[in-house]
């Protein structure tokens, strides 16, 4: 069984949230815990931002306003 560690599904899942908020909720929804701890470092959090509504998520609910 392979398993995924919770920093490269973050990465994996971030396309597809809007924000970190969206992303601890799908982190959490697979059965991930102690997210918080692992997704404090600032240099994470810029890494994610940067893919934030890239991936389907973001086609299905169009631009981001601004």
């Amino acid at each position: 069984m392979v398993t995924t560690n919770i920093i490269e599904r973050a990465f994996q899942l971030a396309p597809e949230c809007g924000s970190i908020k969206e992303l601890r909720k799908a982190l959490a929804k697979e059965g991930f815990s102690q997210f918080d701890l692992q997704l404090e470092g600032l240099g994470i959090q810029r890494e994610l931002r940067k893919l934030y509504n890239q991936g389907e998520g973001a086609r299905k609910r169009g631009p981001k306003p601004g």
